[in-house]
């Protein structure tokens, strides 16, 4: 009989990704402060996710979409936030389950939450926790420099540590 562990990390990703519900719920209230914006990465096919047909041909597998001027309409619900934004010359309507998040950055606070799908159960074997310890990761990078074009590359390349707090899961995990 295999001894059950409780796994924290879910745990530690919802509460990482109310973080994100909380933060859009209070941009949808007060909107935006000086050059404050926001990159989310979502899974386009994630349950849930609503885009348009020729962004989901698009972006097949995953997409980044920027809250900064040509976006309204935000609105944010308990498992979802919802938006409109502008593709081109026309708005489109975009839902993403808070879930489907991959990536979430603040480049005018140096803040970025990262996000692995599929977590798995609250409570699991010993041996499927060794299994599952290198697959999921949610980081928090924080710091002070002011946002430039490069923080959109900065959101999908590793960066050193220059002074900013990493606080990375895989330091607790037993090996």
């Amino acid at each position: 009989m295999a001894q059950k562990l409780f796994n924290y990390e879910p745990l530690i990703e919802k509460a990482l990704r109310g973080v994100i519900a909380d933060t859009l719920s209070h941009v949808a209230k007060n909107n935006l402060l000086g050059e404050q914006h926001f990159y989310i990465s979502f899974l386009t096919q994630y349950p849930g996710v609503e885009i348009p047909d020729y962004l989901a041909e698009e972006y097949p597998e995953e997409m980044t979409i920027v809250l900064q001027h040509q976006y309204f309409g935000l609105k944010v619900h308990a498992d979802r936030f919802e938006v409109m934004l502008v593709f081109g010359s026309a708005p489109d309507k975009i839902v993403v389950p808070f879930e489907a998040i991959t990536d979430f950055m603040d480049p005018s606070q140096r803040f970025e939450l990262k996000f692995m799908p599929d977590l798995g159960d609250e409570i699991e074997d010993v041996e499927d926790t060794k299994a599952k310890s290198s697959k999921s990761k949610a980081t928090s990078k924080t710091g002070s420099k002011k946002s430039s074009k490069a923080d959109k590359d900065a959101a999908t390349t590793p960066t050193s540590d220059n002074g900013n707090n990493v606080v990375t899961l895989d330091a607790f995990r037993k090996k």
